[in-house]
């Protein structure tokens, strides 16, 4: 639940990107965000099985 606010920041500005940036850019940014996203998610995800193999 901690994470979801952080992930809410991350939805908002990809459609920020979308809707007020036209053209190629939006684009890229949209694509920028996913990959931040994806790294986010990463990251937390090995902190977590981190976790669960050490206990």
């Amino acid at each position: 639940m901690r994470k979801l606010p952080v992930l809410c920041v991350f939805v908002t500005m990809s459609l920020i990107s979308v809707f007020l940036i036209k053209g190629q850019a939006g684009i890229i940014v949209c694509w920028l965000v996913f990959a931040a996203v994806c790294a986010y998610s990463l990251w937390h995800l090995r902190k977590m099985l981190k976790m669960k193999i050490i206990k």
